[in-house]
């Protein structure tokens, strides 16, 4: 801590830490590893800091208040309590902002149940930090820390998860967020350039590549608490993510489907974080695949993460809507063989036939690629390790020399 800077406190605000699988708590994580030890560091998340809006039913609001200190949670259920004093308190002030803002956030009292943590009114009354950077966060987690940087004066730092599948409030809070930041961190050219084009200051955005050391991913994979069934030497496909059907999941599941009708030589693993979607991903996968030939998962550790990586053959990644698949980098860390989807950010890394292979048709492509792929052994081990020469090759400029 000697070389740390003193006079700049910086504070993250991300939407959980430490990380479920992927998402912003990933990137809070490389965050922390680049600038702990050269400032003072805060970080506040949903995890510990919950104020959020989309507990939309018992068993999700339930999870969300075992993961905090329940005693310092308010919760409010807005549907059925529309004459409690915190709500029409809540609903003036939100009509307020409405008019300053000009755009609707009252909206947000009218989607579900909100959940408080009382410890967000202390940030109010604490030491004010330098600088916020916000990750990819909530609607209404993104709203409270803005108005809390608002109030307090306080420059904030933005790293964007924004794609064209967001709800057009989500979309309009983005583009509201964008414009008022100080700086903006982009993860891939692709994005950069769409900001510019539309309207955001090329001098204010600065490209930031999440540069992952391979060696770290190597030493964590031995350590398996989680055991695979016999696979048979099959070569093993592994789709690795957040349960979202943006991320395509049963185009994956229909082509192995068609696939195991020509070859017995693969197996499927299927691991992230669930979401409303994994039921429907279960049911796929049970109605289409013979049991003996995948295997389902929940939300995996970062141990049983990098395991799944050391033991699978392709990491297949269809997602539709990407700013950066950290997935594809991680099994590249791993010299692992990457499919991905013909998304506009894939394509700027992978090389197609090269450092791995691109869908273009999704399940038709896909399903060739997989009975190519499982005579063509040699062929993965090439694509696997021309990925990890091109993760080697990735320019980083530090995060420190962004704030």
């Amino acid at each position: 801590m000697t070389n740390c800077n003193f006079d700049k406190k910086i504070t993250i605000f991300t939407f959980k830490y430490p990380p479920a699988i992927y998402g912003s708590g990933i990137l809070a994580k490389f965050l922390k590893k680049e600038l702990e030890g050269k400032f003072k560091l805060d970080i506040y998340s949903t995890q510990s800091l919950l104020i959020e809006n989309h507990y939309n039913n018992l068993e999700t609001k339930n999870k969300a208040l075992r993961a905090t200190n329940e005693e310092s949670v308010i919760y409010l259920e807005t549907i059925k309590n529309k004459k409690h004093l915190l709500y029409r308190g809540l609903r003036l002030i939100f009509k307020g902002l409405d008019k300053l803002f000009k755009f609707q956030l009252v909206e947000l009292l009218e989607m579900g149940p909100l959940v408080f943590d009382k410890r967000y009114f202390s940030l109010f009354f604490s030491p004010k930090p330098s600088s916020i950077i916000i990750l990819p966060l909530g609607n209404f987690f993104n709203l409270s820390v803005y108005l809390y940087s608002f109030i307090r004066r306080i420059p904030f730092s933005l790293i964007p998860c924004f794609h064209p599948g967001a709800d057009d409030f989500e979309l309009k809070f983005n583009w509201f967020l964008l414009k008022r930041a100080q700086k903006i961190f982009v993860l891939s050219n692709i994005e950069k350039k769409y900001f510019i084009k539309r309207g955001i200051e090329a001098k204010k955005i600065f490209l930031w590549f999440v540069k992952l050391n391979p060696e770290n991913y190597q030493k964590k994979s031995r350590l398996p608490k989680l055991t695979l069934p016999k696979t048979h030497k099959a070569i093993i496909f592994l789709c690795l993510g957040r349960m979202d059907k943006y991320k395509r999941i049963g185009k994956i599941i229909k082509a192995f489907n068609k696939a195991l009708k020509e070859t017995e030589n693969i197996f499927l693993i299927i691991a992230g974080q669930e979401t409303t979607y994994s039921k429907k991903i279960i049911s796929m996968l049970k109605n289409n695949l013979p049991k003996n030939k995948y295997f389902y998962l929940g939300r995996v550790s970062d141990s049983e993460r990098n395991y799944l990586l050391s033991k699978s053959d392709v990491v297949v990644n269809l997602s539709q809507f990407e700013s950066l698949s950290i997935v594809v980098l991680e099994a590249w860390a791993m010299k692992k063989m990457v499919v991905v989807s013909h998304n506009k950010v894939f394509k700027e890394r992978v090389k197609n036939s090269k450092n791995g292979l691109i869908c273009k048709n999704l399940s038709n492509d896909l399903y060739r690629k997989i009975i190519w792929l499982s005579q063509n052994r040699e062929k993965i081990k090439n694509m696997g390790e021309a990925g990890y020469k091109s993760l080697s090759e990735e320019i980083e400029t530090p995060i420190q020399d962004l704030i």
